[in-house]
């Protein structure tokens, strides 16, 4: 597994990616949609915002030359903010996403990991604390619609 830095040419593929991710989640948690996610995940605004924001890192992650999933971040200080952590449905279940949160442990010296997933996606939940999170709180975004909060202490 390899990491290669997303570029702007890469903002359909990164679109692809979180359209079949984020309704994937959706599917599985969601009885009363099958397709949701943060705005503009699926027409391409979300990936060109990402993409324009210069202090935002994006990564493919390669598996046998393939790429299989994106992550993106931040690193300010020793503080890492994860935006997006995707991985097209065929590889997940797999092992690919533990492995490449540990390869981006590996690569960068964060003392501590934030992030934030939505309220419903108890999928995302258990792989995170798996990776050595614990929930610390609720962010509300509507009336219905909340995301749960998760950090990690790093030596």
């Amino acid at each position: 597994m390899i990491f290669k830095k997303a570029e702007y040419t890469d903002k359909v593929w990164l679109t692809e990616v979180m359209t079949a991710a984020f309704n994937y989640d959706t599917a599985i948690h969601r009885t009363d949609t099958k397709e949701d996610g943060p705005p503009g995940y699926d027409d391409g605004t979300l990936a060109e915002k990402m993409l324009r924001t210069a202090d935002l890192l994006i990564y493919t992650i390669i598996v046998d030359q393939k790429r299989i999933g994106f992550l993106s971040f931040s690193v300010v200080g020793t503080l890492g903010t994860l935006e997006k952590f995707c991985l097209l449905p065929i590889y997940i279940n797999q092992g690919f996403g533990t492995k490449a949160w540990q390869l981006l442990e590996e690569q960068q010296s964060c003392k501590k990991w934030v992030l934030e997933t939505p309220d419903y996606s108890l999928t995302n939940h258990h792989f995170y604390e798996k990776c050595g999170f614990i929930r610390t709180g609720k962010k509300k975004y509507g009336d219905d619609s909340y995301s749960t909060i998760f950090e990690k202490e790093c030596k």
